[in-house]
């Protein structure tokens, strides 16, 4: 299994013409709800394997892998696969350098639709992770159904870690089941030194949060990506 060299992710932010640049928070919600996510995502698909490409131009890895979050309506709209496979094939990009994220919550609503959606992306050669997990209401069959490559372990444990020991162990087992399935873990929102040394002791390998960098534009993320850039 290729496995990145680190966990990269594709954000997206809205410059709007008077109120400055717009949190996904600020305005994912009406896209979803108009439908209007769909297209943004196509073109977050696009955007995603453009800047992979000219990270590799500058010596990024060849199996350098992008996950890049996938909202409910535009899993569910019958042209998932289609829309990433229009975009590998105008880059030139494989599907090993995709990752689909999906919550669970977004799986659990048609259990057996999804399983197949979640298997014909797999087929296809995508890695699929499930972000946010331990706060959807139905975990295990997430890891019993679907052909996962990544949990996300959620922020609001990684938070906790250190004031709350249910949180430890939490983060704990869901790093020792995701290591006896095969499967990998990323603690997500790792904010100070003390969180990351807690996460690499319970048995995550990876990680992301503001410790390592604040989302930023492609060519300031290219030193974390790319051998060629100057550090």
């Amino acid at each position: 299994v290729d496995r990145p060299q680190r966990p990269v992710e594709a954000l997206v932010r809205w410059r709007h013409p008077t109120r400055g640049l717009l949190d996904p928070a600020d305005f994912l919600p009406i896209a979803e709800e108009t439908g209007l996510i769909v297209p943004i995502g196509r073109w977050v698909f696009a955007e995603t394997c453009r800047q992979i490409v000219r990270w590799r131009d500058c010596g990024a890895p060849e199996d350098l892998r992008v996950s890049v979050n996938v909202s409910n309506r535009q899993f569910w709209h019958g042209g998932l696969i289609d829309d990433l496979q229009s975009c590998l094939r105008d880059s030139g990009l494989e599907a090993r350098n995709l990752a689909v994220e999906i919550t669970e919550t977004v799986a659990m609503r048609n259990v057996d639709l999804a399983e197949t959606l979640l298997g014909e992306l797999a087929d296809n050669g995508f890695a699929l992770h499930i972000d946010d997990f331990g706060t959807g209401y139905s975990s295990l069959q997430a890891l019993h159904r679907f052909p996962i490559a990544a949990l996300k372990v959620d922020r609001s444990f990684v938070q906790r870690l250190g004031s709350d020991p249910r949180s430890t162990e939490l983060v704990r087992t869901i790093a020792m089941m995701a290591g006896n399935l095969g499967v990998d873990v990323i603690a997500e929102g790792i904010e100070t030194a003390d969180q990351r040394e807690r996460i690499e002791r319970l048995g995550c390998a990876y990680g992301q949060g503001y410790l390592f960098s604040r989302p930023v534009p492609g060519d300031v993320a290219a030193r974390f990506v790319c051998r060629e850039h100057p550090s």
